[in-house]
């Protein structure tokens, strides 16, 4: 298995915080265990446009945005990670990446991203 990057390259100060540096990189089991908080796929519309995204946690939002070549696949494993922080822990698949609708005007370019 390979283990994601230690959450302290991307989370946000706060999300450090509340994860604790002993807790930023999991051992491999210690990384399956969080694995049990569930990830659910749902989509929402937004102009015009179906947006799939995950999505794992109540709690204040915390967004994962990814960018080119990667997907929302790429925050899999930290999903649980901020949840079980205390996180709505939400990774969208941004405009132009499958599973979320094409866009009805063909804009791609990074104003409209």
């Amino acid at each position: 298995m390979n283990l994601p990057p230690c959450p302290e390259r991307y989370a946000p100060a706060v999300v450090l915080d509340t994860l604790g540096t002993s807790d930023a990189c999991r051992t491999e089991r210690d990384y399956r265990d969080t694995m049990s908080l569930p990830i659910s796929t749902n989509t929402i519309r937004a102009n015009g446009i179906d947006f799939s995204y995950f999505e794992c946690g109540t709690g204040p939002l915390a967004l994962c945005l990814h960018g080119f070549p990667d997907s929302a696949h790429s925050w899999r494993h930290l999903l649980p990670a901020l949840a079980e922080a205390g996180f709505h822990a939400v990774a969208p698949f941004t405009r132009g990446y499958a599973p979320t609708s094409l866009a009805p005007d063909g804009m791609y370019q990074t104003g409209a991203l």
